[in-house]
Order: structure tokens, then sequence, then C-alpha cells
């Protein structure tokens, strides 16, 4: 347990122990520091949408500039169809992977190396690192929408939990229209640098994020 855990968990459990007259905004405390935990993690599947679909709007541009490594239909083919095939292999990994990290560590972990992933893609050295590059943000988009749809499920209140995990789902979507727009609006290395924003902005709110187990400890003593 790191120590951002450690005090979330002490807050939230101190909170659930104030004295009765204030246990009313004690719960609407920890549930509002819910709500944002759900919120981050649920925002995560922003960059599996811009990945997968969004950031594809590109290709024609890229197509069109004589100084980027996208050449030929042959390219665009597999730089659509890689994010199917990688996704195979990421997501299976992806089981053992939360077993010996935990899933909000590694969301956390795939952020940070999306991020990389984003800006080499803006700045290649050759066709090789770009096409390689490519995949490991597909790795790491499937990743983790494995994650956030179950995590989500885990973290939500029973009574909220069907309309919470379509947030999932909401956040995907969001991530292909930005995409889109970015591709239309500024020409492909703007684009593509503006995609890493996706992972950098959540990485160190997922931090904040403690693992389902200990949200479990006290959603459990809420209920008591």
């Amino acid at each position: 347990m790191d120590k951002n855990d450690e005090a979330t968990l002490e807050e939230s459990m101190s909170s659930v122990k104030c004295p009765e007259g204030d246990s009313g905004a004690a719960e609407r405390r920890v549930r509002g520091k819910h709500v944002i935990f759900m919120m981050v993690v649920a925002l995560t599947s922003i960059l599996q949408g811009t990945v997968t679909k969004g950031w594809t709007a590109v290709l024609p541009k890229m197509q069109d500039d004589p100084h980027s490594f996208v050449n030929t239909d042959s390219d665009v083919a597999w730089l659509v169809s890689m994010t199917s095939v990688v996704g195979i292999l990421a997501s299976l990994a992806t089981g053992p992977l939360v077993e010996w990290a935990g899933p909000r560590r590694l969301l956390a972990i795939a952020m940070a190396v999306s991020t990389g992933l984003w800006l080499l893609m803006v700045f290649p050295p050759n066709k090789v690192v770009f096409f390689a590059a490519r995949a490991g943000l597909a790795a790491c988009a499937y990743v983790i929408s494995t994650i956030s749809l179950p995590l989500l499920a885990e973290m939500s209140p029973n009574n909220v939990r069907g309309s919470v995990s379509t947030l999932s789902e909401v956040g995907g979507s969001t991530g292909v229209l930005y995409g889109y727009l970015v591709a239309f609006l500024f020409p492909w290395k703007i684009a593509t640098g503006l995609c890493t924003l996706t992972a950098a902005l959540l990485f160190l709110p997922l931090w904040l994020v403690p693992e389902v187990r200990k949200i479990f400890v006290f959603t459990t003593e809420l209920k008591r």
C-alpha cells in the first residue's frame, strides 16, 4: 500500500467514524470523492477511442506529406488494422498484469507509456519506430479498455452500477470524436501531438485513485 492510498483510506475511514451529527456531511464527502475516482477511471477510455479510431483520420494528411512515413495504401491498412491484431495479445496479457500490479497502478503505467509513444509518433526517427510506437499504443489502449469497465463496475455502488458502467463507452466515443476533430483542424503532427493529452492529463490523477480492494473497505464500512 503506497502513501497516497493510505492517506485516502485513512481519511475516508475517519469520515465514516464522525459523530452522528456530522455523519451526513461525512458521507457526502466520501461519496463526492468516490465520484471523482470513478470519473477519472472512466476518462481513461478516451485514449482507447482516440488510438483505435479517432487518430486514423490523420492518415490522408500523412499520405500527402512527403516527409511522413505513410506513403502507400498498404501502410494505411497496417496502421488501421494493427490495433485489433495487437489488441488480442494485449487483452490476454492484461489479466496476469492486473494480478501483479493492481488495476489502478496498471492503468497509470499504461497512461505513462502511452504519453511517450504518442510523442514518439510525432517525432519518429524512422518508419520502423513509427509503426512500433503505433503498435505499442494499440497495446496500451486494449489494456486500458480491458481494465476500465470491470474496474468501474467494482468501484460503483449497487444502485448506480449500470449507469456508471456506461461512462466507459461514453469516454471511448468522446475519444473518437476528439481524434476526428483535431485531425480535421490541424496538420498531422500537431493533431498527433494533441492526442498526447488523452494520456498525459490523466496520468497523475490516476495515482490518486486507491486500488479497488481499498475502496471496498470503506464502502463496506459505510454500509454498516
